[in-house]
C-alpha cells in the first residue's frame, strides 16, 4: 500500500506527517546472511574496538536497512553494500558525535587521508576507516564505468567535505542559517553515494547521457535532501544536546523562535517541498532522455535507476521510527555520556590518526 505519510511520538516529540508517495519495500531475503561476514569485516579493520562502539553499530541494525535499501542485490554483492553501509555509520559519528568532528586540524587529516584512497594507486592509509574504505573502494569499482566511478567518487568526496565544514562550524562556533544548512544538508546526508551502490545493485551502469542531464543531479539532490530533513525530524531531541548547529529543527527552533513541536512541522513542510521538486525532476529527467532517443534498454535502466532511488529512499522513511538508533535517541545518549560535555561512548576510542 502506497503510504502517504504517518504520525507517531519519537522522543518524546510528535513527528508531523510527510508526504511519501513511494511503495513500501520487501527486504532483501538474503539480508540475514550477511550479518555473520559484516561483523568479520568490521573486525578485521577494528573499526569497533570498544564495547561501546561495538553496542552502537548494533543498534543501527546495519544488516537489516542494507536489504531494505538494496531488495535486489544479490548475495554475491549485498556484503560489500553492507561493509559500506557500517563503514559511512562509523565515520559519521567519528564526526558527528566524537573529538574528530570537534577539531578542525584533525578533522582536515582525516577526511585528506579518506579522499587519497579514492586514487588509483594511494599511498598505504594509517587510519582503521582509511584502510577499510580502501578495501570497499576496490571491489566497488571493479568491471563498473568511468562514468559511474567519476560519480561514485565525486560522492564520497561531497560526503567528507561536509563533514570537514561542520568540523569547521563547530571549532569557529559558526552556526549556519537554514539556508545554508539546506544547501549542505543534501551532500552531509550522504545518500547520493547509497544511490550510486544502488545501480550497483541492480547491475546497472547509466547511459553517459543521462548522467550529464542537469535534471539527473537535481533530482538526486533534492531526494537526498528529503531524506536528510528526515533525518533531523527524527534525530532532533538528540542534536539539541549535542550539535543543534546541525541539524534542521535546531536551526529553526533556534532562529524562527518556534517550539521545538513548531519547528518540526516547518521542517517536514520543507521536506514535502523537495519531494515535490524531486518527483518534478525525475519526470523531466526522463523526458529529456527520451528526446535523445535511447536504447529500449538504456531507457529501461533509467527507470529501474530512479526507482533504485526510490526504494532508498522508501527505506530511510521506515527505519527512522524502528530502528534503536533513531527511537529515542536522546535516552542512549545520556547513558552512553558521563556528562553533557561529554563525548558518547562510542567515540570514546578515535580511529583517525592511529
Amino acid at each position: 500500500m502506497t503510504a502517504d505519510g504517518r504520525k507517531s511520538i519519537n522522543d518524546g516529540l510528535p513527528i508531523p506527517r510527510l508526504v511519501m508517495p513511494f511503495e513500501e519495500c520487501t527486504a532483501n531475503p538474503a539480508g540475514s546472511a550477511t550479518e555473520a561476514s559484516l561483523w568479520t569485516w568490521v573486525d578485521s579493520f577494528e573499526l569497533t574496538p570498544t564495547a561501546g562502539s561495538r553496542r552502537h553499530l548494533e543498534r543501527t541494525e546495519t544488516p537489516w536497512i542494507a536489504s531494505l535499501f538494496y531488495p535486489r542485490a544479490t548475495r554475491h554483492v549485498l556484503p560489500l553494500l553492507t561493509q559500506h553501509l557500517a563503514w559511512a555509520f562509523i565515520v559519521d559519528d567519528q564526526f558527528d558525535d566524537g573529538p574528530v568532528g570537534r577539531d578542525v586540524a584533525q578533522a582536515t587529516s582525516a577526511v585528506a587521508e579518506l579522499r587519497a584512497q579514492l586514487e588509483t594507486n594511494p599511498a598505504p592509509a594509517g587510519s582503521r576507516p582509511a584502510r577499510a574504505l580502501h578495501d570497499i573502494w576496490t571491489r566497488a569499482v571493479a568491471e563498473r564505468s568511468r562514468g559511474w566511478i567519476e560519480q561514485f567518487g565525486t560522492s564520497i568526496e561531497q560526503w567528507l567535505y561536509s563533514l570537514r565544514h561542520d568540523a569547521e562550524d563547530r571549532w569557529h562556533d559558526h552556526r549556519p542559517t537554514i539556508a545554508e544548512y539546506r544547501q549542505r544538508r543534501r551532500y552531509g546526508s550522504g545518500m547520493p553515494m547509497f544511490f550510486d551502490l544502488a545501480e550497483l545493485s541492480l547491475g546497472v551502469d547509466m547511459d553517459p547521457r543521462l548522467r550529464a542531464l542537469p535534471e539527473y543531479s537535481r533530482a538526486r539532490l533534492w531526494l537526498a535532501e528529503w531524506i536528510g530533513l528526515h533525518n533531523d525530524i527524527y534525530m532532533a531531541r538528540k542534536d539539541l544536546e549535542i550539535d543543534p548547529a546541525h541539524n534542521a529543527v535546531c536551526i529553526v527552533h533556534r532562529t524562527g523562535r518556534r517550539s521545538l513541536e513548531q519547528s518540526l512541522v516547518a521542517v517536514a513542510e520543507m521536506a514535502d517541498h523537495c519531494m515535490t521538486r524531486y518527483l518534478e525532476c525525475e519526470r523531466d529527467c526522463l523526458s529529456a532522455f527520451d528526446a535523445v532517443a535511447p536504447s529500449p534498454r538504456a531507457r529501461a535502466d533509467a527507470a529501474r535507476c530512479f526507482d533504485s532511488y526510490r526504494q532508498v529512499c522508501r527505506a530511510c522513511f521506515d527505519i527512522e521510527g524502528r530502528t534503536q538508533r533513531y527511537r529515542n535517541a536522546s535516552d542512549y545518549l545520556a547513558a552512553a555520556r558521563h556528562g553533557r560535555d561529554e563525548a558518547p561512548d562510542w567515540t570514546a576510542e578515535r580511529l583517525f590518526g592511529d
